[in-house]
């Protein structure tokens, strides 16, 4: 029954997604064109440039999670193995981009259980790095809002706090991941958490930088990159949005509407998207080119 619910949901999620894209084009087509033209060239190469090396170091965040279930893998493995398997995740299931990776793991010699924990592993880093770390930053930034946030959605953050530790509790008893390899080796610990923190200020800096030719000058940026952080963790456990489409969006929506009207929100945020859609296609068709002039030797 799951398994014809989930598709379902999907296809009706994308597209009320494109009703409503397709609603903003129509309706403010004169405020998106002046809108577009105030955004320089320039800050689209930044944020090429900031979704670029965020993906880079995701590649060597992959690697050093293969470092805490004690596997190894070069770095140019790590970053053909991420980027080419990143492109299932627009597929349809939601689930191609794990397969693809667990494939590759396979193909180099993983047992089972040393896949399991490595995906598990990553993605739990990813999820709460994101979360924590976009607190940290809107909390320093923009205490009120967090404020607003907890008394508006309070009964959110509750069901969030009771489920949690029932996920954990079945991650590590039900499905056997060995939660405790995340803190075996301190001094890896400590590199992943400066890499996480590195890839969603870049992330969340190529969200921002096209926004801030309408940016209010007391909209501070760290504020952006830590609610883009946080629409990130919620659109990534999103189980029927495909690459979080929508849901991130929505949840930044939700942040940056006191500050930018709708029409221009959405135009930053298929800005975003289509960068971000257009890095990921690079690094891929980057990956593919070593991995066939790999194979032909």
């Amino acid at each position: 029954m799951k398994q014809k619910i989930f598709p379902v949901l999907k296809w009706i999620w994308i597209v009320a997604v494109a009703v409503f894209i397709f609603f903003i084009l129509k309706n403010y087509h004169t405020e998106l064109k002046e809108a577009a033209a105030q955004i320089h060239a320039s800050y689209f190469l930044l944020s090429f440039a900031c979704i670029f090396l965020a993906k880079i170091m995701l590649a060597m965040f992959m690697r050093y999670v293969l470092h805490s279930v004690e596997k190894d893998l070069s770095f140019s493995a790590c970053f053909n193995i991420y980027n080419l398997s990143q492109l299932g995740k627009y597929l349809p299931g939601n689930i191609w981009h794990f397969v693809g990776k667990a494939a590759a793991y396979k193909k180099n010699g993983f047992s089972l259980g040393n896949i399991r924990d490595a995906l598990f592993i990553e993605n739990i880093w990813l999820v709460v790095s994101a979360l924590i770390y976009g607190l940290v930053l809107i909390t320093l930034f923009n205490f009120i809002f967090v404020q607003q946030l907890l008394i508006s959605y309070y009964k959110y953050v509750l069901i969030f706090l009771f489920i949690t530790p029932i996920i954990i509790f079945i991650t590590n008893k039900v499905l056997r991941v060995n939660l405790n390899l995340i803190f075996t080796d301190s001094r890896l610990c400590l590199k992943i958490i400066v890499l996480q923190i590195f890839i969603w200020s870049l992330l969340g800096m190529g969200f921002a930088v096209p926004a801030i030719p309408f940016l209010p000058e007391d909209t501070g940026i760290f504020m952006i990159v830590g609610l883009y952080a946080i629409a990130y963790s919620i659109g990534f456990v999103t189980p029927f949005a495909p690459a979080g489409i929508g849901v991130r969006e929505g949840v930044l929506a939700l942040g940056l509407l006191p500050y930018i009207s709708l029409d221009v929100l959405v135009l930053v945020s298929v800005v975003n998207r289509a960068i971000y859609i257009i890095v990921e296609l690079f690094l891929a068709l980057i990956s593919q080119t070593v991995t066939t002039a790999k194979n032909r030797e």
